[in-house]
């Protein structure tokens, strides 16, 4: 059912002024164009989720079948022993570190906890949009900065979009949708320049980029989130966490649900973090099969653009009218990529891919190949 409909159910039918109020937020979120990707369904040629084609080490089989007659219990709230291995591996304090149900999960938390009605969250036009929504829901105003003409993050651009309203700064490195990488010293010299707080999502940091978790140590205003979704392929497990000044993790620790990670989750994802060669196993995956993507499109003369991580953009008009009409083409294929349209500014010139298994790959190729060749007709 769209929005606009609901709207109109909302001011012909009574309702509580909470609801009404949830409503006009939603409406006010969606009619700009601003929409958080959801799938609606699976494909078998599904290049749309950043999930890891390799899975997870095998490992974690292991820790299941051990783990599944414990299940009766409660996880451990203070997740420490996830704690203290992160603590060794990041060299920050354990009291640095809270979890939560992923990353997204994580930044609504930070969001809704933070943000008052009335004050801004900055960030970049074109970037994964959870804060965004969050922002919104909880009163506050998301403010958007440019791109460049790459794509990159224009941190001038950033820097004088700060006032005295703006209360968070929120950005993802690497970038999603871009697969873009941002440079540590811009986002430190973003942090130094500022007391508003600033959030970088490092979701995808284990494909490239570097990480700036160890500068919490440094700067208070400064929160990094990580998750174990992505390259340790715990997607299903919803864990994830985030470090930050010890003070301001003691309350968000204490303003959400005590046991936001589930037993199972806790003891896979230790487990994940021991298993370094799966890691590098994966990135080098993800890498050659990117580059393989990025050059069979160009070969058919997309556009691609250069990215260093675990998905791309590539231009699919004018080849096709629009992102839109592709991505339908692809459904009848029983394929999938995500559609620019569920990202700001992006358009219906682009859409989203996110490499998975060569064969997967390839079938892949192999349909945009034979749609060309019927649109040539």
């Amino acid at each position: 059912m769209k929005l606009l409909n609901i709207q109109e159910k909302f001011i012909k039918v009574k309702r509580p002024k909470y609801l009404i109020k949830l409503a006009k937020n939603l409406i006010k979120f969606e009619e700009k164009g601003t929409k958080v990707y959801i799938p609606k369904e699976r494909y078998t040629i599904d290049l749309s989720l950043t999930e890891n084609p390799l899975k997870f080490s095998k490992k974690i089989l292991k820790v299941i079948d051990k783990e599944k007659y414990n299940i009766n219990h409660y996880s451990d709230p203070y997740n420490r022993e996830l704690k203290k291995a992160l603590s060794k591996k990041f060299g920050i304090h354990e009291n640095k570190l809270i979890f939560g149900a992923g990353a997204d999960g994580i930044i609504e938390n930070i969001v809704r906890i933070l943000i008052n009605p009335g004050e801004k969250l900055l960030m970049p036009d074109l970037t994964f949009l959870n804060a965004s929504f969050a922002a919104i829901i909880a009163g506050g105003k998301p403010i958007f900065s440019k791109m460049n003409k790459e794509f990159h993050i224009d941190f001038d651009n950033l820097k004088n979009k700060i006032d005295k309203d703006t209360k968070m700064i929120f950005l993802c490195n690497p970038n999603n949708p871009t697969g873009l990488i941002e440079s540590k010293k811009d986002i430190i010299d973003l942090v130094k320049s500022t007391d508003a707080l600033v959030v970088v999502d490092e979701a995808n940091i284990e494909f490239g980029g570097e990480s700036v978790i160890k500068y919490v140590n440094n700067f208070d205003n400064l929160i990094v989130i990580r998750t174990f979704s992505k390259a340790y392929g715990l997607a299903g497990m919803r864990i994830g966490y985030c470090a930050g000044n010890e003070e301001l993790m003691y309350y968000m620790w204490r303003l959400r649900p005590p046991f936001v990670n589930t037993y199972i989750a806790q003891k896979c994802a230790l487990e994940a973090l021991k298993d370094r060669k799966h890691i590098e196993k994966t990135r080098k995956y993800i890498g050659n099969e990117r580059n393989f993507l990025s050059k069979e499109l160009r070969n058919m003369d997309f556009y691609v653009v250069n990215s260093s991580t675990n998905c791309f953009l590539a231009k699919v008009t004018p080849h096709f009218k629009s992102s839109t009409e592709f991505n339908n083409l692809l459904h009848k294929n029983d394929c999938n990529v995500v559609d620019g349209k569920n990202f700001r500014s992006l358009g219906t010139d682009y859409v989203r891919i996110a490499p998975q298994l060569h064969s997967t790959n390839i079938k892949f190729v192999k349909i945009v190949d034979r749609l060309l060749k019927e649109k040539a007709k």
